[in-house]
């Protein structure tokens, strides 16, 4: 539980992916993210509409690598065994 409305992650990253799954109501902002061979894939929020609950801000240096956020993936429903 973070008792603020804004949560910082400061990076120094060189190879590899950092994946932050969000959810309704959570901004990631990677503005302040200085990237060098490297790749970011935000996916805007689902709804303009919707309160923010939580805005994240990523900042620092990523060489080599991969910034991905999203929300996580659907799963679809799963059968229960047969009896």
């Amino acid at each position: 539980m973070t008792t603020h409305a804004t949560l910082r992650i400061d990076l120094d990253m060189s190879g590899g992916a950092l994946r932050l799954l969000t959810r309704p109501g959570i901004v990631v902002n990677t503005d302040s993210l200085a990237i060098e061979f490297a790749r970011v894939k935000a996916r805007p929020a689902a709804d303009p509409g919707t309160p923010v609950d939580l805005r994240v801000e990523v900042g620092g240096r990523m060489r080599y690598g991969q910034v991905l956020v999203r929300p996580p993936r659907r799963t679809p429903f799963r059968r229960s065994p047969r009896p």
